[in-house]
């Protein structure tokens, strides 16, 4: 395979060696770097004639610009070609560093779980506009495995102070699990909560005492 002709600031020759000294016209059949080198040689050929013909040398400004505008042509190629690589590169470290979110096996007391867990992007595992409809459930928020890894999650990237007593935990204040982690929703789950025989406040006045009597929070004191 041929090595394409480079351009003429890489290699000042190029310009006349091989008869190339006769291309001074662009066509369709060259490559970028002929094209910029015969508009280089267009320049040359016609400074020279404007030296020799014209007494008016203010248009000798003419075809220095059409040469630096080549060299502009070939600096700017230049950059794109690198902007694109960066940009390739930088998208794969993204996807290599953060995948899409797919629901994971969690171990929890020699058990596997298959759940959505925290992610960097979604922390607190709730429904996004862009969430895939096919995904699990959200782990069980109230696991303590999974509070650590939310907190993990959710501190990530967070500017830390020297002294935080809190841990953060102020700021995630505005945020939890949303009780719908599913698509569909669980309605009959929902129903059965809200009408099912439930030991709770509303189907049992028993129950409400854990609410009010002391000797029931004991724990808290």
């Amino acid at each position: 395979m041929d090595t394409p002709p480079p351009f003429w600031l890489d290699d000042f020759k190029i310009l006349y060696v091989n008869k190339n000294y006769i291309s001074f016209f662009p066509s369709e059949n060259m490559t970028k770097n002929e094209q910029l080198n015969s508009i280089t040689r267009f320049g040359i050929y016609l400074f020279i004639l404007l030296l020799i013909f014209s007494d008016n040398n203010n248009w000798l400004f003419f075809p220095i610009l059409i040469i630096v505008i080549s060299i502009f042509l070939r600096k700017t190629d230049n950059f794109e070609t690198f902007y694109k690589k960066n940009e390739s590169k930088q998208q794969a470290s993204i996807s290599f560093q953060e995948p899409t979110p797919t629901p994971n096996k969690i171990k929890k007391k020699g058990k596997k779980l298959k759940c959505t867990p925290p992610t960097l992007n979604n922390p607190f595992m709730n429904i996004l506009p862009t969430t895939n409809p096919k995904r699990s459930k959200a782990c069980d928020p109230l696991d303590q495995e999974i509070k650590k890894e939310i907190t993990t999650e959710f501190n990530k990237d967070l500017i830390q102070k020297p002294i935080n007593l809190f841990e953060n935990q102020t700021a995630m204040l505005p945020f939890y699990t949303t009780a719908v982690t599913e698509i569909p929703n669980n309605q009959t789950a929902f129903a059965e909560w809200l009408y099912g025989n439930n030991e709770n406040c509303k189907t049992d006045t028993q129950y409400c005492l854990k609410n009010s009597d002391v000797k029931y929070n004991k724990s808290k004191w």
